[in-house]
């Protein structure tokens, strides 16, 4: 089978712009969908035909809003949550009609991930970043844990800081597990929920992880994509673990 993509939306009427962020969909209603660009939120209720702007609540106006990732509740897919650069954390519990800034002291966040047996449980990583803020406050490339919905955060950790963590991830099947991409320790993870954190383990010969993917039902088994070295699979052995082979790719 060969797949085609073709282009749903070239520019974004109201955001004058072509560069769309995030993207996620309704996991009830699929003809739901969300993108972020660096004019805010954007919704299309018709598979992508058309889109409206849903910024309600942020501080827009002439200024740039970055929003660097966005999420939906796994339970509730009205409930969605923004992360901005510079702004702080935003929630709406209306499929993005209104906002309301639930945090604003976490800037930049750089990746934002909601627990899906309890989704008042988030974790979000705010790092050195780049920001347009005069009055940001850099925390250190950390990862921080809210179980108020966003309203307030603490470390989860002082075992993890990077100057930009790109990913946190959690285990479907085990939310205990939650992972994620930092640029100085590679893969890092939590077995207690984000209480400590460890190095998860060694064997990825690349120093620039894009992606990271777990096993719906495998917490340890581990997906990571590269800039410069394919896709590695995490294996569970008893240590001393043996480095896996190379794959093959046929072309």
């Amino acid at each position: 089978m060969f797949t085609l993509f073709v282009a749903i939306v070239g520019m974004l009427p109201a955001a004058r712009t072509s560069g769309a962020g995030t993207v996620a969909i309704d996991f009830q209603n699929p003809a739901t969908l969300y993108t972020t660009t660096a004019r805010g939120v954007f919704k299309s209720v018709d598979s992508g035909k058309t889109w409206m702007t849903k910024n309600t609540g942020f501080p827009v106006g002439e200024r740039l809003l970055y929003i660097n990732t966005f999420v939906i509740d796994p339970l509730n897919p009205k409930i969605l949550y923004a992360a901005t650069q510079d702004a702080g954390v935003f929630r709406s519990t209306d499929g993005a009609n209104t906002w309301v800034q639930t945090n604003g002291s976490l800037t930049p966040i750089t990746a934002l991930a909601v627990d899906p047996a309890a989704p008042a449980a988030l974790y979000a990583a705010a790092g050195l970043g780049t920001s347009v803020s005069a009055t940001r406050v850099d925390h250190g490339g950390r990862i921080y844990k809210s179980t108020d919905g966003g309203i307030t955060w603490r470390a989860s950790s002082t075992d993890v800081t990077d100057p930009l963590i790109s990913t946190v991830a959690i285990a479907p099947s085990k939310p205990n597990m939650v992972y994620a991409v930092t640029t100085l320790s590679g893969v890092v993870r939590s077995a207690d929920a984000g209480a400590t954190w460890h190095k998860a383990g060694t064997g990825i010969s690349s120093e620039s992880i894009t992606a990271l993917a777990i096993d719906p039902r495998s917490p340890n088994t581990l997906y990571a994509g590269t800039a410069d070295r394919g896709v590695f699979k995490s294996l569970e052995c008893p240590a001393p673990c043996a480095r896996a082979s190379s794959p093959r790719v046929s072309s």
